[in-house]
């Protein structure tokens, strides 16, 4: 939706037939619209007008809670922080659906009220292992229990340690309680500690190497890019501490809307001295924002691992990436 005819701040939209019937889509807050004839890949696919599917019989609708804001940082800024849609974040999003006649008023018809508070929105960290609640409802409070445990007042993003079912409710003054929102989360996945021995380039100031590895889904890693600009392969070495059983690895892509860097290509090897090398998995990463989990074809003893960044999905030389981690038995 953020292509082109984006509408921002939109309280209600509203769709007609030429007859003047039609339906109504009012928000509980402010949200992003895109009404086109055409989807996302159709617009993308097709570099000239002519291209386009002719006089297609359909009217797309897009809401959304949120879009990412302009900005590549190819040859000027990225968006602006407020504008920069963040992983592991919760986002409440609701709207109402009425039916519109011929002579109905929509900005009317949009002035309504929610009777019942938002319900809570449970998102994970699969990251830090953190688990945040939010509700779309200004100034509600929000309540969650443990595996069956009394019900809490939630202050803040809540860690876990192992299988959990999580039950949250919010309240707000003057309306009623929201329905239960439930969600099973499985135990955390086992990682490897890991210190970064050394790293083929680095963005000083922006991407360095270490940024990996300190679980923050919202840092990362960038080769250099500047007069230095190095080619791949790029390559990162760490040491697991001690001889662990690594079943596969984790590697989550920057997070912050712009897809410099994403890595295609790929090696892992492993080693027990740093000298000999034993390379066990390489393939290619989807070209998406989404956590990649790689299960190795058998589980594989060593102290150090090695990960290669052989190509990006856009062809540039350089590569990026948020975090990394190794999966244990």
């Amino acid at each position: 939706p953020q292509d082109m005819a984006n509408r921002e701040d939109v309280s209600w939209v509203a769709l007609r037939e030429l007859s003047g019937n039609g339906v109504l889509f009012a928000g509980f807050g402010r949200m992003s619209a895109t009404v086109l004839k055409y989807t996302p890949t159709e617009l993308f696919n097709s570099p000239h007008p002519h291209e386009l599917p002719a006089n297609p019989d359909r009217v797309r609708l897009d809401l959304d809670a949120a879009v990412l804001g302009l900005g590549g940082a190819s040859c000027g800024p990225g968006p602006i922080e407020r504008d920069i849609l963040k992983s592991a974040r919760p986002y409440g999003f609701g709207f109402l659906i009425r039916p519109l006649s011929a002579q109905g008023d929509p900005a009317a018809a949009a002035r309504v009220s929610p009777v019942e508070t938002a319900p809570v929105a449970i998102s994970v960290d699969a990251v830090r292992n953190l688990v945040s609640l939010a509700s779309n409802t200004p100034g509600a409070k929000i309540r969650y229990s443990v595996d069956g445990a009394p019900a809490m007042e939630y202050a803040g993003p809540i860690p876990f340690e192992k299988a959990s079912k999580f039950v949250a409710r919010a309240e707000a003054p003057g309306l009623h309680p929201s329905a239960e929102s439930v969600m099973d989360l499985p135990a955390p996945r086992k990682t490897a500690k890991l210190v970064l021995l050394g790293a083929t380039s680095e963005m000083p100031g922006e991407g360095e190497a270490a940024r990996i590895i300190d679980r923050n889904p919202d840092t990362y890693w960038h080769t250099n890019y500047g007069l230095t600009m190095a080619k791949f392969p790029h390559a990162l070495e760490f040491d697991l501490l001690s001889n662990q059983t690594i079943k596969g690895f984790t590697q989550l892509p920057r997070q912050d809307g712009n897809a410099n860097g994403r890595v295609k290509q790929y090696e892992l090897a492993v080693s027990d001295d740093r000298r000999n090398w034993t390379v066990v998995n390489k393939g290619e990463f989807p070209n998406k924002a989404a956590l990649n989990t790689i299960p190795l074809d058998r589980p594989v003893k060593a102290r150090y691992a090695r990960f290669t960044a052989v190509s990006e999905q856009a062809g540039n030389d350089f590569a990026s990436a948020a975090e990394i981690e190794f999966l244990t038995e």
